[in-house]
């Protein structure tokens, strides 16, 4: 590292009592608190160093060459060795947190880098900190002295959650599905793109709102009883078919699904839900109750016109009159011919339900049509 100057004076140096090295040491209870210090630091996997920065040379603790993978008898320059196997994207991380700190921005010199392993198989993580303890009369700092800690395992892991995190974020919002999360409250906290088309409110709106005010009269209370058992944890889960209001009043169906995140310790955190739009399904099943209803009705009255004319005709064919007897398989044609009718629309209607069958638009006479079924 290069020589800096530091913005105090060396009277206004926090670290003036620290100068004078050379002062000798002999008290034996001084000595046994160094050697329980630096097996502390053994133990914790602390590394010590101290650089002069007139010189460019350092002095390390044993505890460094573990670090460093430098073993006691490695005859090596143990700043250019850490500076050598510095990560080339991190070097200026380094020198802007020397700076920072030389220039009183900055209490110390704290900095997180990526050093290369010394079989250079592999980058680990380092934090260093470090702070001055000489000063020239023109305020340079003369020396850093600080510790360096190898905190791979920790970067690691928060990288590995944040990719996670930017997976699920990136999952939730691509999702065809809308998506959301939502606090205890009830308050929408973040909605993928589905999630407000399906609504009909932006993002924003939506975080201005919560689902209870969204969700429709009639469904609201079933709702909230489930979201109860869930938060006292009799349920794991639950999906419920509900209604919701959109801004313009229209109501839309979707099948609700949803999961509370609770901590480490099993306390609640929020909600994840997913709604998919069932609002053409519903509508379907509603036509298909309501065609289901007519054809009953439709089915029963030609049943019964035609079980009731051939009832007719065999009391009195043996005896009646050939009129009375061409009237009366009149009737029981006709009611044949509805029945037949009937049957074929609740086949077609179930064919194009199932996707079997296609309709084709075309223009024609209803007038013409209700004359002939009249």
């Amino acid at each position: 590292m290069k020589k800096h100057t530091h913005s105090a004076s060396p009277a206004s140096c926090p670290n003036e009592h620290l100068k004078g090295r050379d002062a000798p040491v002999n008290s034996v209870p001084h000595a046994i608190a160094i050697e329980t210090m630096e097996t502390a630091l053994a133990a914790a996997r602390i590394a010590v160093f101290e650089l002069d920065l007139v010189t460019d040379t350092s002095n390390v603790s044993a505890n460094w060459r573990d670090l460093m993978d430098v073993g006691p008898s490695d005859g090596v320059d143990f700043q250019t060795e850490w500076r050598k196997r510095i990560h080339p994207d991190d070097e200026v991380l380094i020198e802007r947190a020397l700076a920072d700190y030389v220039n009183g921005q900055a209490p110390c010199v704290a900095v997180e880098y990526r050093l290369r392993s010394r079989n250079g198989l592999d980058w680990l993580w380092m934090r260093t900190d470090a702070e001055a303890t000489e000063w020239d009369v023109q305020g340079n700092a003369l020396n850093l002295v600080g510790t360096q800690r190898d905190i791979t395992d920790r970067k690691r892991a928060e990288l590995a959650m944040q990719g996670s995190e930017e997976q699920f974020r990136s999952l939730m919002n691509n999702a065809p599905i809308g998506t959301a999360l939502v606090s205890l409250e009830g308050k929408w906290l973040a909605t993928n793109a589905a999630m407000t088309a399906f609504l009909g409110y932006s993002e924003e709106e939506l975080r201005s709102t919560d689902f209870q005010s969204i969700t429709h009269e009639d469904d609201l209370e079933s709702c909230l009883l489930k979201v109860q058992k869930l938060l006292s944890g009799e349920i794991d889960a639950f999906e419920l078919d509900k209604r919701y209001v959109r801004p313009d009043g229209e109501i839309v169906w979707g099948h609700l699904c949803v999961v509370l995140v609770r901590s480490d310790d099993g306390q609640p955190l929020h909600y994840i839900t997913q709604v998919l739009d069932i609002t053409e399904t519903q509508k379907l099943d509603f036509l298909r109750n309501e065609f289901m209803s007519i054809i009953a009705h439709e089915l029963r009255t030609p049943v019964t016109a035609v079980v009731g004319a051939l009832d007719m005709l065999d009391v009195v064919c043996p005896n009646g009159p050939i009129e009375k007897v061409q009237q009366l398989v009149k009737i029981a044609k006709r009611g044949g011919d509805r029945l037949r009718t009937a049957l074929e629309d609740l086949l077609d209607f179930e064919q194009v339900s199932g996707g079997a069958l296609s309709l084709n638009l075309t223009q024609t006479n209803i007038i013409e049509i209700l004359g002939e079924r009249c």
